[in-house]
């Protein structure tokens, strides 16, 4: 079926931290897709998206949200509901991979690498004695710096570099607010990479890897969405064998998390050429700073042929 005959919906906004992210998102892939010379729609969607999604009659999903139901699998089950094909992985799979606990304990289980971590929930950071406790402990297994992730958010929103036993204290109650539970994982020190997955079944793609050069040394909010702040080096300056190692580390980490069609699996190498999976982005960023559609083009894949592809791949998921 050619997508000349199809009505193509791209949802971006949604509700999340990240909504100014997915907006810019869903221009970048509504403007290219516009050019080809497309039927499509940019619709930015809400707690009520059903009846929007309805009246617009589309008949393919372009999901460009970020962050929260936008990709915790509660888009991926509307859609699936309503008969809509969708892009990106489906509800198991974008479950699992934006919670950073849940993946954490997946990879462990699958024998993935990936930095140690403890957990602390709101709960618990409000019993007498429990966060001194908790503070103490993480010292003496992981000593500083130590890393502190919000376990339901992506785009890196909340993470922080604690470098300082003083500061941890407060930094943990400040990224409460992110969420109920926190990740707080050891602080390995190395290159960090990011390879894009593209495909579908046993048919997957290691996109090149990209290597990642924050100018303030922590990639962070600021140094992924603010031009000039990062380098993105594709490909990566690594050896042949830890180059090819990498892809199929994603490859893993990609197949555990029981996702599909697009992904983002980052990583880290330290200097002693260990790899370890950080997370795993199943709506990557589609915007003029964004690493998949970066890594994408040194594959071959001009940003609208990678929009195809994907749109191809879901209407093939749907009609197994």
């Amino acid at each position: 079926m050619s997508l000349a005959d199809q009505k193509i919906g791209i949802l971006c906004g949604g509700e999340s931290e990240e909504r100014e992210v997915s907006l810019k998102s869903g221009q970048a892939i509504y403007k290219a897709l516009k050019d080809e010379g497309l039927d499509v729609v940019k619709m930015d969607v809400h707690r009520k998206m059903l009846k929007k999604i309805e009246r617009e009659k589309i008949d393919v999903a372009i999901l460009a949200l970020h962050g929260g139901w936008g990709e915790d699998g509660t888009i991926q089950a509307v859609c699936k509901l309503i008969g809509i094909p969708f892009t990106g992985s489906d509800v198991l799979g974008s479950a699992l991979a934006l919670n950073k606990v849940m993946a954490k304990k997946i990879f462990k289980s699958e024998g993935i690498p990936t930095p140690p971590w403890k957990v602390i929930s709101q709960d618990e950071i409000t019993r007498e004695g429990y966060l001194d406790n908790f503070i103490k402990k993480l010292e003496e297994k992981f000593g500083f710096p130590v890393v502190l992730k919000p376990a339901l958010q992506g785009s890196s929103v909340g993470l922080k570099v604690i470098n300082k036993k003083m500061r941890l204290k407060s930094s943990i109650k400040e990224s409460m607010k992110y969420g109920k539970c926190l990740l707080v994982e050891k602080y390995l020190r190395g290159t960090e990479v990011t390879v894009g997955i593209l495909g579908l079944g046993p048919d997957l793609e290691p996109l090149p890897v990209v290597e990642i050069v924050p100018k303030r040394g922590v990639y962070d909010f600021k140094s992924k969405y603010t031009q000039g702040q990062t380098q993105y080096i594709v490909p990566a300056r690594l050896p042949k064998k830890l180059y090819e190692k990498a892809q199929l580390l994603a490859l893993q980490a990609f197949k555990a998390l029981n996702l599909d069609i697009v992904a983002r699996i980052d990583m880290l190498i330290e200097k002693n050429r260990n790899l370890y999976v950080l997370e795993a982005n199943t709506n990557p960023g589609m915007t003029a700073t964004s690493l998949l559609p970066k890594a994408a083009l040194a594959a071959g894949y001009e940003f609208p042929k990678l929009l195809r592809r994907m749109i191809e791949l879901a209407m093939k998921r749907a009609a197994q």
